[in-house]
């Protein structure tokens, strides 16, 4: 979260990594459909985004934009820690406020809610890519947390209405 070094070649060898896993991407079937189907399914949440971005958004990134989000968001007051295993409570405590205890907090940007907007019809896209077995990817969305009423019927009912219904059903 600090001390990061971003000069220009090794950046550049980053922004080539990160385009040699995008074109992986691109090149394995299943994760270029994995990609469109979130693309296609969400139209203003995030989401639609793959994780490290679009190739051309990768190409389009300059040092100073590097910097200026890595100042933005690398902040312990932005940050999951997960810790896995057999541990010693007190001593990752002690070793994670040595780690960043050190680091002031960021005064992150607000951040807007995105709300999806309802879906009321199918969305089929068929892939022009050619590969050797067809593929069929299906997606649902389900209401969130916030959005049901919190009784598990809201999701039971949901599903059952696919069942009647078909596939296509909407709620």
């Amino acid at each position: 979260m600090r001390q990061l070094v971003l000069e220009p070649t090794p950046v550049e060898a980053d922004a080539t990594c990160d385009q040699r896993a995008a074109r992986a991407v691109e090149d394995d079937v299943d994760g270029w459909l994995d990609e469109q189907l979130m693309a296609h399914a969400f139209t203003e949440h995030p989401y639609r985004w793959p994780t490290i971005g679009w190739m051309e958004d990768i190409r389009a990134l300059s040092l100073p934009d590097i910097r200026a989000f890595y100042r933005t968001w690398y902040a312990p007051n932005n940050a999951t820690l997960v810790c896995v295993g057999d541990l010693d409570e007190a001593a990752v405590l002690d070793l994670v406020a040595g780690s960043y205890g050190a680091i002031p907090p960021a005064v992150l940007p607000e951040v807007s809610r995105v709300r999806e907007p309802d879906q009321s019809r199918e969305r089929v896209v068929r892939a022009p890519k050619p590969i050797a077995t067809d593929r069929l990817l299906v997606g649902y969305k389900v209401p969130g947390r916030t959005r049901a009423t919190g009784d598990a019927r809201d999701h039971r009912d949901l599903v059952a209405g696919c069942r009647r219904r078909g596939c296509t059903a909407g709620w």
